[in-house]
């Protein structure tokens, strides 16, 4: 009787086991299954969570989006700083998959040496890059397309954008998102834009980053101060630093506000920019204001100082010569007003002669004493 009853004691236990075991293998099966995506973000700055302008991205995706995101297993064993970067990027494109509700479709390849998934990284233009002597290229990109077969790509995650990453990704998304760009109609007096020469093979690109930046999502339409209407198809109206506006210009952009149009103004009165091109002297990147002085005519002990800019003119040898950053014309003394020049970096305009007995004109800075003998 006794047995018995021990006997059944350790069935109900093997089967309390048995059950427990599988209750909790379920557990873990549905939660990895229902759970998948809940998480929680317990860092400062919030570095594992989209922020509001990526989720409306993302949930405003009308057509499917696919990202191709090429890693090499390479370059996380070479370098395993990467590997770790490797993976919060790829946590960022699932959070973005995530808020897309089923829009954005991400694929992961490993781009082996000499296979199909290199070749299309790089039929995208990813950058491939060689971590050891052998020459193999490795790859730590972002391939993304529509369904009108538009491309966006990263070509190489570089760990100084990391604070941009979430800013990348979106704008790779954005554009795929919104294939067409808006028009924005620019009137300014700034070189917003830079030189004329920006976009030539060789030229540097020195427009605003502000305007840069806005070429990434919008098409820059320049529209002159003089112009008399403003196109129809301008979306958004931005008018920055505008200057010399006709009456026509005026009330085209009034007409424009009174049509549903949207304007941006950016006015400054004291502007810095606008100041610096408002000297006609000022014609170089690095102007030098230049001055020199030094004991009355006929001293013979003046000590003498070269600004990197500025050479000083023969018959000046005893001259002291100061400079100081700015973008006024520089006057030569030696006691007396003997020279009047415009110095910059790179141009120096001839300087007509003023006798000493001519009035002196007005300048900035105080004259030295001369010094004792």
């Amino acid at each position: 009787m006794a047995g018995s009853t021990i006997g059944q004691r350790n069935a109900l236990s093997a089967a309390a086991l048995v059950v427990a075991a599988v209750l909790f293998v379920g557990v873990i099966v549905l939660s990895s299954t229902l759970l998948r995506s809940a998480q929680v973000d317990l860092t400062e700055e919030k570095l594992f969570t989209l922020s509001e302008g990526s989720e409306r991205i993302a949930q405003s995706i009308d057509e499917p989006i696919t990202l191709r995101f090429y890693f090499s297993d390479t370059l996380a064993r070479e370098i395993p700083a990467i590997g770790i970067y490797a993976q919060r990027v790829r946590d960022l494109l699932e959070e973005f998959v995530r808020a897309s509700d089923g829009k954005i479709r991400l694929e992961i390849y490993d781009p082996e040496p000499f296979s199909p998934a290199e070749d299309r990284a790089v039929a995208f233009g990813l950058q491939g890059v060689p971590v050891d002597q052998s020459g193999e290229l490795v790859y730590f990109g972002l391939a993304g397309t529509n369904s009108t077969d538009d491309t966006e790509t990263i070509a190489f995650f570089d760990q100084s954008r990391e604070r941009f990453l979430e800013y990348d990704i979106a704008r790779v998304v954005h554009n795929l998102a919104n294939p067409e760009k808006r028009k924005v109609g620019l009137i300014t007096s700034l070189p917003l834009s830079g030189s004329p020469y920006r976009g030539q093979p060789g030229a540097p690109d020195d427009s605003w980053i502000a305007y840069s930046q806005l070429e990434e999502f919008f098409e820059i339409e320049p529209i002159r101060a003089s112009s008399g209407e403003i196109p129809e198809d301008i979306d958004v109206l931005l008018l920055v630093h505008p200057k010399d506006l006709t009456d026509e210009t005026l009330f085209a952009i009034d007409q424009f506000v009174l049509r549903g149009g949207r304007l941006i103004a950016f006015i400054d009165p004291h502007s810095e920019a606008d100041a610096a091109r408002a000297n006609p002297a000022n014609r170089a990147r690095t102007p030098v204001r230049t001055w020199r002085s030094c004991s009355p005519p006929g001293a013979s002990r003046c000590r003498q100082t070269r600004s990197p800019a500025t050479s000083v003119p023969r018959g000046a040898s005893r001259c002291r010569a100061k400079a100081s950053p700015g973008s006024l014309p520089s006057i030569t003394r030696c006691g007396w007003l003997s020279r009047v020049t415009t110095s910059t970096a790179t141009t120096r305009s001839p300087a007509p002669s003023i006798s000493s007995t001519s009035p002196r004109p007005a300048f900035s800075g105080r004259r030295k004493a001369p010094p004792s003998r």
